[in-house]
C-alpha cells in the first residue's frame, strides 16, 4: 500500500516538474 502511494506521488511530482519545463 505505502509502495503505492509513493508511486502516486511521484508520477504526481514528475506531472508538476513536466508541466514547469514546458
Amino acid at each position: 500500500m505505502v509502495f503505492a502511494t509513493t508511486m502516486l506521488l511521484e508520477l504526481a511530482l514528475l506531472d508538476i516538474f513536466w508541466q514547469m519545463l514546458l
